[in-house]
């Protein structure tokens, strides 16, 4: 499990991802995923955890989608839910083309 979301090692050229937040609704980790540019490009959505959702299914909520990352009204309406990093600049001469 990992407590933020995600994680870097090997010098930036491997990246962890766990896509679980409150992982078997006992931790309060996050969740991310990565969305990977045909240039190579990519970002992390970090997911905050669902605790207290009062029953809500958080499946339904759009900024878990994994087809577009949220524009950017979006965004401004959910910023206490979300928190999207900009990675580029962690590719290095050595980093793999997807």
């Amino acid at each position: 499990m990992i407590p933020d979301g995600f994680k870097f090692a090997a010098n930036h050229q491997l990246l962890t991802i766990f896509s679980a937040p409150r992982y078997m609704n006992e931790t309060d980790n996050r969740g991310a995923i990565v969305r990977i540019q045909e240039n190579g490009d990519f970002g992390v959505i970090v997911l905050k955890n669902t605790k207290g959702a009062g029953g809500k299914n958080p499946l339904n909520d759009e900024l878990t989608r994994a087809d577009d990352v949220p524009n950017e009204s979006t965004k401004k309406k959910s910023d206490s839910a979300i928190n999207v990093m900009k990675l580029s600049s962690f590719k290095t001469k050595n980093s793999p083309k997807f």
